[in-house]
Order: C-alpha cells, then sequence, then structure tokens
C-alpha cells in the first residue's frame, strides 16, 4: 500500500488494508469400474479423480451403500465383495492447503456377476417301490466349477414332479397317489454369491401296484 510522504500543508500518512484469502472449491469423481464375477481372485479398488491441483488437497476417502453387497476399504478404496448385485460407492475428499473438502461424489454402481453352478437329485432311493411300500425323501447336491465354494449348497430348493402318480412336498418328501412311474427334478434359487441353477437332470424309479390274494 502508499505511504505518502509529509508535504507543506499535509502530514504524512500510510493505509492498511485486510482481506482473506479463500480456499478453491473442488469436485470429487468416481472413476467407472466394470463388471467382475464374485469368484475373480483379484479384487478391484475404488480409484477417484480430483479437479484440485496433486498435492493441494486432502485424503480420499471412500464408502459403499450396499454392504450387503459388497463393502470398500475407506481409505484405500479395495473393494471386498459380499454376495452378488450391484455394489454402489462414493468418494469424498478432505480440504487441503489450497481446495475446500469435497463430496460424498455422485454414486456410481457396477455389477458383480453371481459364480453358477448345477444341481442334482441324489441317488438314494431304489428303481423300483411297492405302493404300499414307505416312499423315500430326495435330496440334492449343488456342485460348481469355481474355486469358491463358501454357502454353495444355500437357496431354496424346488422339487417338481413330472407324473399325476406321486407327489412330493417342499422338503423332498415323495408321495405315492397311484402305481406307475414318478420322475422329479429340482432347482435351487439364486442365494448370495451363486446363481439360480439350471433344472436338474430328471430321477425316475417305478411304484408297482400290490397284488391281492386270491
Amino acid at each position: 500500500l502508499p505511504i505518502f510522504a509529509a508535504s507543506l500543508n499535509y502530514a504524512a500518512t500510510s493505509a492498511t488494508l485486510t482481506f482473506t484469502v479463500n480456499l478453491a472449491p473442488q469436485t470429487i469423481t468416481v472413476n467407472p469400474l466394470g463388471t467382475y464375477a464374485f469368484d475373480v481372485v483379484t479384487k478391484p479398488s475404488v480409484t477417484s479423480t480430483v479437479s484440485g491441483a496433486a498435492g493441494e488437497y486432502g485424503a480420499k476417502s471412500y464408502s459403499s451403500s450396499t454392504t450387503g453387497v459388497c463393502t470398500v476399504n475407506s481409505s484405500t478404496g479395495a473393494l471386498t465383495f459380499v454376495s452378488a448385485g450391484n455394489c454402489t460407492v462414493t468418494a469424498s475428499v478432505a480440504a487441503g492447503t489450497k481446495y475446500l473438502a469435497a463430496g460424498p461424489s455422485s454414486p456410481v454402481s457396477f455389477t458383480i456377476s453371481p459364480v453358477a453352478r448345477t444341481l442334482s437329485i441324489n441317488a438314494g432311493y431304489s428303481p423300483s417301490y411297492a405302493f404300499t411300500a414307505s416312499a423315500p425323501t430326495l435330496t440334492v447336491t449343488a456342485a460348481t466349477t469355481s474355486t469358491y465354494t463358501t454357502g454353495l449348497q444355500s437357496g431354496t430348493v424346488t422339487y417338481t414332479s413330472e407324473n399325476a402318480n406321486c407327489s412330493i412336498s417342499p422338503t423332498g418328501a415323495v408321495s405315492f397317489l397311484s402305481p406307475g412311474t414318478c420322475s422329479f427334478h429340482a432347482q435351487i434359487a439364486a442365494s448370495g454369491a451363486f446363481a439360480a441353477s439350471s433344472v436338474s437332470p430328471t430321477v425316475s424309479f417305478s411304484v408297482t401296484a400290490v397284488a391281492l390274494n386270491p
């Protein structure tokens, strides 16, 4: 600021000006993520882009709003997959030497695809039963080619009878209704990391009529 010297009619004087330097606004954006299989060996990390100059903004942080599907390390952005589905994440950035804090960012979602599996009905039944005999209870086993198997057998199993002479309960208990061939298939619903199976191969056995004594 200028300082004015004394003159014939005026004394010397000066002035002080005070002003504030504000931190600049900035934005943060989560970088797009692709589709990942649940059992992918190397899980991705969330990354982000900040509009401020590098080294002049604060620490980044990350958050998941779908913790039933994925969680994220708040500092590193490393993801952990919990189940198949859509994972949604946001990012924030702290204030730095020249920039204000920013965030949470607009949410970004990506898909975690489920692990495929197949289903088969276990061979714990006889090829033939008398109509008056005790009917079997069918059980199933799920299988996968993936190295991830935790929760492989989870999910609601639906049994279906393909013939009118037999019925089957939700727990796999068979009832004989009339003599003939009984055929069944089953399917398991999606659960956790695993997709629904395709319909299992059909299994069959015969139910024979009981001969009456003359």
